[in-house]
Parts: C-alpha cells; sequence; structure tokens
C-alpha cells in the first residue's frame, strides 16, 4: 500500500468513529478486501479489525499485513488486533449478510411445528423479512442462529448447492 494513503489520515483514533470505519473500508476495499467489525475501546487503548474477503480465506499473513498499515495509524500505546471472520462466525448484521454472500452457512430455525431445524446452503441474500439460501426461504422472525461454515465445503461448485439438509433437532 503506498504511504501517501496513510500521510493525509493522520492519528486514526483522533476521529470519530464514523471516520475511523470509513478510513478502514477505503484502505481494505484498496486492497480487495471488506472490514466485517470494528471495535474501538478507548479506556483500554484497544483497536480491533476483522476483516473479510469475497473470493478468499483470510489468513495469517493477510492479518500481519494490515496489522503493519494500521500499526502506522495508531498512536504509541494502543493495541491493534487484526482478525480473520473465524470458522464458525455467527453472522448478526446486515454487513455481514452483505460480505458473506455466497458463502455456505448454517441457519438454526423454528419451523412451522416450533421444532428447532438446521439447514445448511449457499447465503444468497437477506432483507427485513427473509434470509434466502439458493432456492430455500426462511423467514428472519424464525431464525435462532445464521453461521458461517468452512469455505472448503463451498469451493466444489457453489453455484450447483443447493439446501443440503435438513434436520430434526427436537
Amino acid at each position: 500500500m503506498p504511504e501517501l494513503f496513510f500521510s493525509f489520515m493522520g492519528s486514526l483514533v483522533n476521529k470519530p468513529f464514523p471516520e475511523i470505519e470509513l478510513t478502514l473500508e477505503l484502505m481494505l476495499k484498496k486492497q480487495g478486501y471488506e472490514l466485517v467489525e470494528l471495535y474501538i475501546h478507548n479506556k483500554k487503548q484497544l483497536l480491533r479489525v476483522t476483516l473479510g474477503h469475497k473470493s478468499k480465506d483470510i489468513a495469517h499473513e493477510d492479518c500481519v499485513k494490515f496489522h503493519k498499515y494500521i500499526n502506522e495509524l495508531v498512536p504509541e500505546g494502543w493495541s491493534i488486533e487484526v482478525w480473520s471472520p473465524g470458522i464458525d462466525r455467527e453472522l448478526q448484521t446486515d454487513r455481514e449478510f452483505q460480505i458473506f454472500q455466497g458463502f455456505k452457512v448454517e441457519v438454526l430455525y423454528n419451523n412451522e411445528e416450533n421444532k428447532d431445524k438446521k439447514i445448511q446452503g449457499i447465503l444468497k441474500s437477506k432483507d427485513h423479512e427473509n434470509i434466502y439460501l439458493d432456492e430455500t426461504t426462511i423467514s428472519v422472525s424464525t431464525v435462532k442462529k445464521i453461521k458461517l461454515l468452512p469455505r472448503e465445503q463451498t469451493e466444489e461448485n457453489p453455484e450447483n448447492v443447493t439446501a443440503l439438509f435438513v434436520e430434526d433437532l427436537a
């Protein structure tokens, strides 16, 4: 990443939260990454960034690379943590649902008989009412948890994968 990109930004943590978030989003997008989550704890002087990528898993080397970039923006004494989303990450925010479209997920929800069900599939989208997996639609109001599954399972031809299984948990 060019040094000029950092020279005009100054110290990140002295800026308002939305500006920090936007600065990091722009920095990551220039490199093909996404900002999944940003956590700032001023008292502990901690800045935690969770990275995502549409077409590859986040490796240790990615975290190290961005740690070095971010370290140039944060005053001395601050701790910086750069994380990958991790296997089995629960999706909670609209941003996460957007970033992880096309990824394999597992949804735990209540069916019509009010029994817990699990279904796996490729996340297509989410709106205020529904979560769309391949050809399956699940009402948001019935969802208890939705989490990412290991990426290796999606690389075998994700366009042809439909809901892989449904099982009773009751």
